[in-house]
């Protein structure tokens, strides 16, 4: 419980993050990954689907860090809930075990702190297979953030 709450509370630190409605499907665009606060290659342990807030849960099993902004967490497992703006969560994951997501920090309106998977609004799910290409795209897209 303390490792997690030292997550929420870094990542907390970093995010606000307006909400939007979906009229037409968006090609995908990895830009979305610099808003994550965090950007790891994991293992989906677990998946779970939340109908009455229309989002799931994964637990993740770290494999390794591409990028953070703040100190570098060394975490095991970390619970993630994710936002298809879709409205899309399938009721068990169908997606690749080996993922590459992006975390942030949101506070609910209930004031919780959760960690949640960035998602591109109105698109295809920001959750990609861990493939040396994506991992290529991703830290390009990074390292172009960082730059400017």
């Amino acid at each position: 419980m303390e490792v997690r709450l030292k997550i929420l509370t870094l990542l907390a630190s970093m995010s606000a993050v307006p909400a939007q409605a979906c009229f037409s499907g968006q090609p995908q665009d990895l830009e979305i990954f610099r808003k994550a606060q965090m950007v790891i290659r994991a293992k989906v342990e677990r998946y779970e689907q939340q109908p009455k807030t229309h989002s799931a849960l994964f637990d993740l099993e770290l494999v390794k860090t591409l990028e953070t902004r703040g100190p570098l967490l060394r975490i095991p497992r970390i619970t993630a809930r994710w936002r298809n703006s879709t409205f899309g969560e399938p009721a068990q994951w169908d997606g690749p075990r080996d993922v590459i997501v992006g975390l942030r920090a949101v506070i609910d309106r209930d004031g919780t702190a959760q960690v949640e998977i960035v998602q591109q609004p109105c698109s295809l799910r920001s959750i990609l297979a861990d493939a040396p290409e994506n991992v290529d795209r991703i830290l390009a897209v990074l390292q172009n953030s960082n730059a400017e």
